[in-house]
């Protein structure tokens, strides 16, 4: 009797893009290599055989690999290297679970080896996304910390966080909607799987196991979500520095108010009385110090607006400052 030529083997489907050319090993075709998001197959409308629970509650997949998606050149980080260019060297073997609007995708990456020093980085580290261009950088989708990833859009909702909608604020809303999408996927597959169960009690359909859903994964605390507005700053930090900065005009006007203090939570809360701006003639703020005394301790701020000015060579304000 013949062997079976495909024994031990796993069944692969043929348009996929990591075909399996042999025993116990994987090679990448970057023909198919032509997306960023692989989405699982979606369950049937029309249910004819016993659906699977891995349909109903399985998750995108975003494959990042800059450097074979798009031919760009990647250079070594590490001092000493001399931007030695990087070769692909196979997919991590690690997976980083990303923290959505509504739910949960998974992220996978490439390993990037340099040829001279012989070290190993990910694609998906701030080394390597600094030297993407804009239009490529700006479709890598999250924020990644120590243990998971968090996604864009909450990080959009993070920015506008303030009184009465803190970051505890935010992760409840976003909990919600987690528990709203999970009971979806749940009436869904226990709805395709309600004919089974009726056949099988009534005898017309023998050893039918229905698998249960799985739990609804839980969110990461509060904290997690502070980490990632933190984290998200200091990603704009050049870019904010250089709004502030380059705020200027030629009537500069100076107010106190309580309304800005009032604002604060947590422990910056009740530490401060007075807000002070310096602003120009069409309502931009050129700075703002906060004291626990009307007009104490706001010389150094009305010196440092004057090397400012004399920095960037603009002329002098109209209102000098008093």
């Amino acid at each position: 009797m013949e062997d079976n030529p495909t024994k031990g083997r796993s069944a692969v489907d043929i348009k996929s893009p990591v075909p399996l050319d042999q025993l116990r090993r994987v090679e990448l075709v970057p023909e198919h290599l032509n997306q960023l998001w692989w989405h699982p197959p979606q369950p049937a409308v029309a249910v004819n055989s016993l659906p699977g629970v891995d349909r109903y509650f399985a998750r995108p997949l975003l494959l990042w690999m800059p450097r074979k998606q798009w031919k760009v050149q990647l250079y070594c980080p590490h001092p000493g290297c001399d931007k030695q260019e990087l070769a692909s060297a196979g997919i991590n073997q690690k997976v980083r679970q990303v923290v959505d609007i509504d739910g949960f995708y998974n992220l996978a990456c490439d390993n990037l080896e340099c040829m001279k020093c012989r070290r190993r980085v990910l694609s998906w580290s701030h080394a390597i996304l600094s030297q993407l261009d804009i239009g490529h950088r700006v479709q890598f989708p999250c924020i990644l910390t120590a243990k998971d990833a968090c996604d864009m859009r909450i990080v959009l909702l993070l920015r506008n966080r303030g009184f009465g909608n803190s970051c505890s604020q935010i992760r409840n809303k976003v909990d919600e909607q987690h528990h709203e999408a999970w009971l979806r996927q749940n009436a869904h597959y226990l709805t395709d799987c309600e004919g089974f169960i009726n056949a099988s009690q009534s005898g017309l359909l023998v050893n039918v196991s229905i698998d249960d859903p799985p739990e609804r994964a839980s969110l990461p605390r509060h904290r997690w979500f502070m980490n990632i507005y933190i984290q998200d700053v200091f990603q704009r930090l050049d870019e904010i520095k250089a709004s502030i900065t380059s705020v200027s005009g030629r009537i500069l006007k100076m107010d106190s108010t309580k309304k800005v203090v009032k604002k604060l939570a947590g422990r910056p809360a009740k530490t401060a009385l007075w807000c002070t701006n310096v602003g120009n003639e069409h309502g931009q703020i050129l700075n703002s110090v906060m004291t626990t005394i009307e007009g104490h301790g706001l010389t150094k701020m009305l010196v440092r607006i004057v090397k400012r000015y004399k920095k960037c060579r603009y002329p002098s304000s109209r209102n000098p400052l008093s």
